[in-house]
Parts: structure tokens; sequence; C-alpha cells
């Protein structure tokens, strides 16, 4: 099915390829440089579209395609996806302009003058150019710029001014779209992307918050600054779920409700409450303890394959960092007494560990065998390894970690040392799955 897919993204680029040869495609045999270069243009173009489409399909949260790649690699498509548009269209824009002021044998300043005032629908698309070059510059720079994820949301709204600004000049003065059938293909392809966008990113969510009513139930804190909410509404058993997968949130309070923010859940389908554990990290998550029971809560989700669902064995090793315990606490939670599991969990001190009654709790009813690292407090406990989670300590820990499926959580340096560690130690890609803990 995967490979169906991926496949199935270059048909439209394989159609478009045809209709630009018979069209544009024609301009290169004159060996006139102005139409070869308006020709490859018109290419860009067309390219350009075609994969600013393909970006939202990659973030529109679109379930027949998260379930096959998961949230991460997705996110990882649509970093480098959103760099080649930009790119394209920027290529686009320049031909274009250089082509035409050749033909008409002028200067390029007065050609874009004419673009903007004598083309209809150009100086709109020339904002959309603009605009997705400001959402390329914070996507690309965003840990240089140390941009809130509020300020990075509402920039990445703007995409969508794009692409109905970029709309309209593509069929009034794009040079293919004289072709009929093409025309027709070009609107099937928006018409198609469109439907799938709207529902998964917006009309879904909507009608689960009308089914289920979702309220904030109580406000517990937990170990540390870290603080669950729990969510309760109508019918949740009918709201699938599965241990290990994340929701966006966004609270209905004064304060809160043009924010929405992701979190782990952290218990299992097997409570009538849906629970989200919290680290206080500044910002929006400084604020989370304050919320109110009772509190509307419109719910994004579930999304990500960082599930029970994705293991093919029965022995499990989780590794958690920190706050990365959320997700890892409802998969073990998930899991049975066919499952025979170890987790390995990494935290700065003791006061810092969430959920340590509760593993303890599984512990007893599961085949679980719980390792604490402690690594910034002296002395360690007795009952911790002390510093951090290393080859040798897998090792001994783990004597068979070639038989079991990992399960990998935490901060993104985190993650990558243990990514290395198993690399180290032969671990079969295939079977690390891992929630990447971060914006971008």
């Amino acid at each position: 099915m995967k490979r169906f897919l991926q496949t199935l993204v270059f048909i439209p680029l394989g159609i478009t390829l045809f209709f630009w040869f018979r069209g544009s495609g024609t301009l290169i045999t004159s060996l006139e440089i102005p139409l070869v270069v308006l020709a490859i243009g018109r290419l860009m173009g067309l390219t350009g579209v075609l994969l600013i489409l393909l970006q939202l399909l990659l973030i529109g949260r679109i379930k027949w395609i998260e379930r096959l790649w998961g949230h991460d690699k997705l996110a990882h498509v649509h970093h480098k996806n959103g760099r080649y548009l930009v790119v394209c269209l920027i290529l686009h824009f320049v031909l274009i302009l250089v082509s035409h002021a050749m033909l008409g044998k002028i200067n390029i300043g007065l050609q874009f003058e004419r673009f903007l005032l004598d083309y209809d629908d150009v100086a709109l698309a020339f904002i959309a150019l603009v605009l997705f070059i400001v959402i390329a510059i914070t996507s690309i720079y965003i840990s240089k710029l140390k941009l809130k994820y509020e300020t990075w949301y509402f920039v990445h709204l703007l995409t969508y001014v794009a692409i109905l600004l970029a709309y309209g000049h593509q069929l009034k003065v794009g040079g293919d779209f004289y072709q009929k059938t093409f025309a027709l293909f070009w609107i099937s392809m928006y018409v198609f992307v469109s439907l799938n966008f709207v529902w998964y990113r917006f009309l879904r969510s909507t009608l689960f918050f009308l089914k289920h009513g979702f309220t904030i139930d109580r406000v517990v804190a937990e170990s540390g600054d870290v603080t669950s909410i729990y969510i309760t509404g109508r019918n949740l058993e009918s709201f699938t779920r599965e241990g290990g997968q994340f929701v966006i949130l966004r609270f209905l309070d004064k304060k809160r409700f043009w924010q929405a923010h992701p979190f782990s859940l952290s218990q299992s389908k097997s409570h009538n409450t849906l629970r989200v554990s919290v680290k206080n990290s500044g910002d929006f998550t400084s604020e989370i303890s304050k919320l109110v029971p009772g509190t509307k809560v419109f719910i994004d989700g579930p999304h990500g394959v960082f599930t029970m669902l994705s293991s093919t064995r029965t022995k499990l090793l989780c590794i958690a960092g920190g706050i990365g315990i959320t997700p890892i606490r409802s998969l073990i939670e998930e899991s049975d007494t066919r499952f025979d599991s170890i987790l390995l969990y990494s935290n700065g001190k003791v006061s810092d560990i969430v959920f340590r009654k509760e593993l303890e709790d599984l512990s007893k009813t599961r085949k679980l065998q719980i390792h604490h690292f402690i690594t910034d407090q002296e002395p360690p406990p007795a009952w911790a390894n002390t510093g951090r989670i290393n080859s040798v300590a897998v090792q001994k820990l783990v004597p068979d970690i070639s038989e079991r499926e990992i399960f990998l959580c935490g901060p993104v340096v985190f993650m990558n040392a243990m990514k290395e560690i198993l690399s180290e130690l032969g671990v079969d890609k295939k079977y690390i799955h891992f929630e990447k803990f971060s914006l971008h």
C-alpha cells in the first residue's frame, strides 16, 4: 500500500508533464532563448503548484496517509517539500519575468510593472509568492528566530491565504490551460486535495466536539512541574484512540481559545476519561495548571502511529527521557500479559520522575521491568542507576535487545543519543519506533 501511494504521487506529475510537452514544451524546439526560458518558467510554476497541493496533504492530518507513514515522517517530508516548492515558485516568477521582458524588448522593471497592472490576478500571485517565502524562512530558521509556537502557527496560517491568492492567475493567464482537458484535471486536483484537507483538518474534529462535548473534568499536579488534565465527554468509548497517540487541544476559555497545542495521551483507552500530562516549559504550558474544570475542549486527533499496533513482537523495550514518558506510559498500559516489557526511564532528579507509582502498579499486573536512570543528583538513590543511559547499561539490562521491539520518546537530543546507542548495538531500524518531541 505504501509503495502504491508513493507511485500515485508521481501520476499527477506525469500527466502535467504530458500536457506541458503538448503545449509549452513545443517552444523548446524553437531554440530561441526567450521561448525556452518561458517554457521552463511555466514548468516551474506547474511543478510548484503540485508541490503546494502535496504540502496540504502532508499537513492535513489525513488519516489514510498518516496511518501509513506516521506524523514524524510526514512532518520531515513536509519540511523538505516546502523548500523545493519555494525554489520552484521563485524560478517561475524570475523566468517568466525575464522571458516576457526579452520578448517585449523592455527592461525587467517595466515588465514587472506591466505584470502587476495589466495581467489578471498576477499582482495577487506575487503577494502569494512573498507569503510563501516568509513562511519558508520561518520554517527553516525557526530555532534561530526563537519563535513561539503561536507565532509559528499563525505565520503558517498564511499558507491558506497564499494558495487562494495564487489560484486565480493560473487558469486565466497560464499558457498551458488552453487545453480544456488539462484545465479540468487541474481543477479536479484542487477539489480532491481540498475535500480531504477540509474534512480531516476541520470538519471531522468539529463533529467529534459536537458528539462528545469534551470538557475538563479535573486538573491534577503530578511530580515536579508536570500537570495532568483529565477530559471527560459523552460516549468516550466510541472516541477511537490508542495508547501512545497524541491530540491537539484547544481550551475554549477567554485566554486560550485561539491557541492549539499537541500533547500525548498519558493513559490508555481503557479509562472513561482522556488524560494529557504537560510539563511546564514556559509560555503556554506555564498556565496549564490554572485551567478550570468545566472548560470546553476542542480536540483534533488522535494522531500518530506510535502505538502497540506498530509492534510485530511480544518483547518490548521502552526508553523514555523526562516528559517523554507520557506516550510510553499509555503504550505500556495498553499492552497485556502476552508482552514482556522493559522500561529504561531517564530523569535529572528523583523529583522529576512522573508516574512513578502508576508505573510500579503496572509492573504488578504485567511483565514489566523498570530501570530508572538519574543523571543530575548526587548521591542517587539505591534503586536507581547513576548517570545517563549508555550502551554498557543497555547491554547489561537488556541482553536480548535483538529480540525486542523498541519504543523511544523524549527530547530530540536524548532520542538522537539513544538511536546512536541502538545503532552501535546492531538493532535493526525497522524495530525502532519513536515520537519526535519537537515543534519542527
